[in-house]
């Protein structure tokens, strides 16, 4: 969806919803890779993957009203939930509700006082004594 902000608002809106126009081919390579990178991170072997990617990206192209990485991701976890798949974590049931990245903090820091001494050490040994 990074993509949105290069091309015009009309492509493209914030909800991760295209224009009825055709998908733009940067966004179409965009979901292949991330279904691929998912299907990869999920331990699932080559051949299986880009079977199960086939799959997921010909079933996105059905909706057309959504941006292709959301309506590919969408198919994708529909296609996996139907499927018995040997993955390192056991189950896709069991990665239900898992936390996938840390939580973010985003409360600002306050100030504090920065501690100059080993600046105006450094200065006046290695800087004013070469004036000399």
């Amino acid at each position: 969806m990074e993509n949105c902000a290069a091309r015009s608002s009309q492509a493209c809106n914030t909800a991760g919803q295209a224009s009825s126009q055709e998908p733009h081919p940067d966004d179409v390579l965009l979901a292949q890779q991330r279904v691929m990178a998912y299907l990869k991170a999920l331990g699932i072997p080559e051949p299986e993957a880009s079977a199960y990617a086939a799959a997921a990206l010909q079933q996105s192209r059905q909706t057309p009203n959504l941006h292709p990485v959301v309506s590919a991701m969408r198919a994708l976890h529909a296609l996996l939930i139907t499927q018995q798949i040997d993955s390192p974590w056991g189950s896709l049931d069991s990665l239900r509700g898992t936390i996938v990245a840390p939580a973010l903090n985003r409360s600002s820091m306050l100030p504090i006082e920065l501690d100059r001494t080993p600046w105006r050490t450094f200065f006046r040994k290695h800087i004013l004594r070469k004036k000399t």
